[in-house]
């Protein structure tokens, strides 16, 4: 419909379901994760992190809490030509719940180390669901390990000369992210609270310019 160019790829397969996450579902269902382009892509990967918890609930131990599904968390990669340069783009997804930070750090270390193996510029982006990162944002601190794991491989957040009050995406809180191994960004912003994308997801879209010298 936009007229791009894209690539997709499964993460979870939903189990129908009365009630639970997301609501009634009565029917088989996908989600994943895409990457759309004004620009021709290609090398495409789908990478399938090494730690994932299950999301399964049988049937008969279904009692309405909860989000049956199959599958796991994965990141999409490609790369777009623009012009006659390449930029390495990784869209990602880390696990959810705040007590899950054993796999969220580990799927996070798992493509930061990936894109430092890229030889062109890398932009990896997506809803990393980094529980604590809004209290390093307010006090400095480093207590939020899934960023940190970016961190301290030498990325860095585009967005991190914005407060606190700009840049949440979901219930006020910082969670969807862009990080590059360059200081090469500008123009980065989210959409405000009370404007229309509040009516296209749950979350709040992100965005920067990447200067490719």
């Amino acid at each position: 419909a936009l007229g791009m160019v894209y690539v997709y790829g499964v993460e979870f397969m939903e189990l129908p379901r009365e009630s639970g996450g997301g609501g009634a579902i009565d029917r088989l269902c996908e989600h994943g994760n895409g990457i759309l382009s004004r620009y021709p892509l290609g090398n495409v990967e789908a990478i399938r992190h090494g730690s994932n918890r299950s999301w399964y609930i049988p049937p008969e131990e279904f009692d309405g809490d909860g989000e049956p599904r199959l599958g796991g968390r994965m990141a999409v990669v490609a790369d777009a030509l623009v012009g006659d340069r390449i930029i390495h783009l990784y869209v990602l997804h880390f696990e959810s719940d705040p007590a899950d930070d054993e796999y969220r750090d580990a799927q996070a270390a798992e493509l930061a180390e990936h894109g430092l193996t890229r030889p062109f510029t890398v932009v990896q982006g997506g809803d990393t669901n980094a529980p604590f990162y809004f209290l390093d944002i307010m006090d400095g601190t480093e207590l939020d390990t899934t960023t940190g794991a970016y961190f301290e491989r030498g990325y860095l957040d585009t967005h991190q000369d914005l407060s606190l009050e700009e840049r949440g995406t979901r219930y006020g809180l910082p969670i969807d992210l862009l990080f590059t191994l360059e200081e090469n960004f500008t123009n980065s912003g989210v959409c405000p609270r009370e404007d229309p994308c509040d009516e296209l997801s749950d979350h709040r879209p992100a965005w920067t310019s990447i200067r490719l010298d």
